[in-house]
């Protein structure tokens, strides 16, 4: 039972015994951007966080 979870945990099928297999740094490198993106989404959430526009008047 620990191997196969310990295969799972890793991505290594086969040998379990590379922990650093392509679908480890696929996975890896998709939560990392996931969690820039939502520390991004937050921060835009703070009013004074926000850079505000300059209000331009619309010409007629």
């Amino acid at each position: 039972m620990f191997d196969f979870v310990w295969g799972l945990h890793i991505m290594d099928w086969t040998q379990r015994d590379r922990i650093n297999s392509w679908w480890l740094l696929l996975f890896g490198i998709g939560g990392t951007i996931i969690a820039v993106s939502g520390f991004v989404l937050l921060a835009n959430r703070f009013p004074w966080i926000r850079r505000r526009a300059k209000h331009v008047p619309n010409a007629p």
